[in-house]
């Protein structure tokens, strides 16, 4: 098991890599944007991704981020087959405490026996913390679908009608509505709520106003916004970030 602690600067991204064994990202302050081959997940303080061997993946970082990476041993089997949102329980934080201490120490054989520990242990953490919130969102893979999914990524207050963005993606209307369905598990409009939403989240842990998210995610009023927040998270915004605050 190898952990690294590295900090990212505003703006930082790290291009698509993959790692030969399994990695677990857990970021400490900041917020990161993982993406992979169809979709991409929020990482916030106090949650982790964990991100099995040989997945192709890229890193954003929006602003200043310090994060700790595990990468695993390549011998062991992996904890999960698919890329999984953590949340760290007191134990999880105290495992990673414990690993950086120890990483300081001389490498004898009672650290080594200590390490190995710890790994077995955190790997039950990993299985048995796997967030709720759903922190992810599917690009799709066909690309007919991806062009409206980035176009959308990329202008999340854009209103154009589902008709719209399937002629501007040479397609129909009813392939594009099946492709949704089959690719992301959602509608189109439930899609594209839930990016909004996704993306919501990230501009106000950034300290974005909830007016000038309102209008950036594609609402006419910070209370229509607020209101489709409160319903969809089950808090609104401001006591959303209240609790981001105290954990």
């Amino acid at each position: 098991m190898h952990i690294t602690e590295i900090k990212h600067d505003s703006n930082a991204e790290i291009p698509y890599h993959v790692h030969d064994s399994s990695q677990l990202l857990i970021v400490k302050s900041g917020i990161s944007k993982v993406q992979v081959e169809n979709g991409w997940w929020l990482v916030m303080p106090e949650t982790g991704l964990y991100i099995p061997p040989k997945i192709p993946h890229r890193a954003l970082y929006a602003k200043d981020a310090n994060i700790v990476r595990v990468l695993f041993n390549s011998k062991n089997p992996s904890t999960l087959s698919h890329v999984s949102l953590i949340t760290f329980s007191n134990l999880t934080n105290a495992l990673i405490e414990e690993i950086m201490r120890l990483k300081n120490q001389e490498y004898t054989l009672e650290v080594f026996n200590q390490l190995e520990l710890i790994y077995q242990l955190l790997h039950y953490q990993v299985k048995d913390n796997l967030k709720k919130d759903n922190l992810y969102i599917s690009d799709g893979y066909d690309k007919r679908l991806k062009y409206i999914t980035n176009k959308l990524k990329n202008n999340p207050c854009c209103l154009d009608s589902l008709y719209q963005l399937a002629k501007e993606a040479n397609s129909s209307l009813r392939t594009i509505n099946r492709l949704f369905e089959k690719e992301t598990g959602l509608t189109f409009s439930q899609w594209r709520h839930h990016l909004r939403m996704m993306i919501a989240i990230e501009k106000l842990l950034q300290g974005s106003s909830i007016t000038k998210i309102a209008f950036e995610v594609g609402y006419q009023s910070s209370n229509s916004f607020s209101t489709a927040f409160h319903k969809y998270m089950g808090q609104p915004p401001q006591k959303y970030l209240l609790n981001y605050k105290a954990t």
